[in-house]
């Protein structure tokens, strides 16, 4: 669109389109007609790029949203996998988890840990993000880094609530009733996954599993919305990978805790007869 001065004098207003792949020119004229199409042209190219950049700002809140829900689940992922590696289990090709053999399983306890020692809850974070990602110094170094760093479980609870704020809110769309019905129902949902007699790291990973689960919900909601008016374009696109995204990390989390408690937490037999309580593993 553009004002443009003609050899005979005057100005006249032009708007350029694409038709077919081919840009044409649209001859519209001179005078208060003109005036008016140009001042209409030029709400309607600030209301597109206020709504472009309206569009950017929430796709950067939401990537801000993620990372920090990302961050925990890694933390807790090295939690997970410290623990394994300290009781004697190893991961067979980055696939299930399998009792070692007696001399892995010893060198595991023996090895001192070569990664660098966490000092900081970043460092802390830092260590067991790359310990989730198979780094074996890291993993022999985040073993028994929270029972030397001072509230080093706390660390990473505190990092779970950073990441719940920001979910809660979005979920809740500024509503105050519906915020505190929904922190409500995570931490229900926290005590029911982790159960009475729960370890730290159990506890850790239903935070995670109820976090995993509440971004699953927010996704889905606004996948739906989106198909709901037609479901086409770039910003469909994106939610549905959103939903993609939240569906394989509330998965990846529920399998984690399953792991954990079926590795790590030893199975109850109760003899009634015999009045004797067996522990397995």
């Amino acid at each position: 669109m553009a004002w443009e001065r003609r050899s005979r004098g005057g100005t006249y207003y032009t708007r350029s389109r694409k038709v077919r792949g081919r840009v044409v020119r649209e001859y519209v004229g001179a005078g208060p007609a003109a005036e008016l199409a140009a001042a209409t042209d030029a709400a309607e190219r600030a209301e597109r790029a206020a709504t472009a950049a309206a569009w950017a700002a929430s796709c950067a809140a939401r990537e801000e949203t993620d990372r920090v829900l990302d961050a925990f689940g890694r933390s807790v992922d090295g939690l997970a996998r410290a623990a394994l590696a300290a009781a004697g289990f190893r991961q067979h090709n980055r696939g299930e988890w399998r009792r070692a053999r007696m001399a892995t399983t010893a060198l595991l306890r023996d090895t001192p840990p070569t990664a660098p020692p966490a000092t900081t809850p970043a460092e802390l974070t830092a260590l067991l993000q790359r310990a989730a990602g198979g780094d074996e110094d890291a993993l022999a170094a985040a073993r028994g880094v929270l029972d030397a760093v001072p509230d080093g479980w706390k660390t990473i609870a505190d990092l779970g609530l950073q990441a719940q704020r920001p979910w809660v809110e979005i979920a809740s769309g500024g509503d105050a009733l519906l915020r505190e019905a929904l922190a409500h129902e995570l931490a229900a949902m926290r005590r029911e996954l982790a159960g009475p007699a729960a370890s730290p790291l159990e506890r850790l990973l239903a935070e995670r599993v109820a976090l995993s689960w509440l971004a699953l919900q927010v996704a889905d909601e606004e996948a739906a919305r989106s198909f709901a008016g037609g479901g086409a374009g770039a910003r469909a696109a994106y939610y549905q990978t959103q939903l993609d995204r939240a569906q394989r990390l509330f998965l990846a989390a529920a399998r984690s805790l399953a792991q954990v408690r079926r590795l790590l937490v030893p199975a109850i037999q109760v003899n009634v007869g015999a009045r004797q309580v067996n522990v397995a593993g």
